[in-house]
């Protein structure tokens, strides 16, 4: 059976959805894989369906998600929190080049702007590699493709 990329909307009570959200947040993962990886086992379980296999890709609108939520009060861009959160929704080795250019994009805007230290920069961009299953010179080299000032 081919998975489905067809959204739908189920109704849940608030409680319920803060469990699952809580669930989610020991685990690491988003809700949504929370969901789809607890059905695909109580599927499993009864002998419905064969086992679940996870997106191979980011899930459409995460990488946004990411970029926003990783942006300080002041506008600045975290890469360390951008990193967590990439770990977090089980989005390691998920991500296209083009994903990574839209990240690292906004994290060379942000370096520009603050002028960061390139230690600090060079060590973000290693742990942001790391997590994000990307070679170190791949990400090194879409970073410095993107533009800016820095050379």
């Amino acid at each position: 059976m081919e998975p489905s990329s067809e959204k739908f909307s189920i109704s849940m009570t608030e409680s319920d959805m803060r469990f699952i959200d809580q669930m989610a947040g020991k685990l690491g993962l988003s809700r949504s894989e929370l969901i789809r990886q607890s059905i695909a086992k109580f599927a499993k379980d009864r002998g419905l369906t064969e086992v679940y296999v996870p997106s191979a890709s980011a899930p459409p609108g995460a990488v946004q998600w990411i970029i926003a939520k990783s942006h300080g009060p002041l506008g600045d861009f975290r890469m360390p929190f951008c990193t967590q959160l990439i770990v977090q929704h089980n989005l390691a080795g998920k991500l296209s080049e083009d994903d990574l250019r839209l990240i690292l994009r906004r994290y060379r805007e942000h370096v520009d702007f603050w002028t960061g230290e390139d230690g600090v920069v060079m060590a973000e961009l290693d742990e942001f590699a790391d997590a994000a299953k990307v070679s170190r010179p791949t990400v090194r080299s879409i970073f410095y493709a993107s533009g800016g000032v820095r050379k």
